[in-house]
């Protein structure tokens, strides 16, 4: 059942470099930016530069089945780039 409404709350969760579902991070998260914090506090935890981890996001739909909005990518990007 969803929420009043007709509405459900999203679900996210984290992806591999191989598009299923992250094997040390297999959790739900309540937003797009609580499942990317916690996948680079995660990866600095365990000594791993997230510049070098791949991670993607997916988002549950309304039917229940998971759609990527985040393909697996290195979880930080640099903000400036040399021109």
């Amino acid at each position: 059942m969803g929420a009043p409404g007709g509405h459900r709350h999203r679900a996210y969760r984290l992806i591999d470099a191989c598009c299923q579902p992250h094997g040390h991070l297999d959790t739900l998260y309540g937003s797009l930016e609580e499942a990317l914090g916690d996948a680079i506090a995660w990866c600095q935890e365990h000594g791993l530069d997230p510049l070098l981890r791949e991670i993607g996001v997916e988002v549950r739909t309304a039917t229940g089945d998971w759609r990527t909005v985040r393909l697996p990518h290195p979880l930080l990007c640099p903000l400036l780039c040399p021109l």
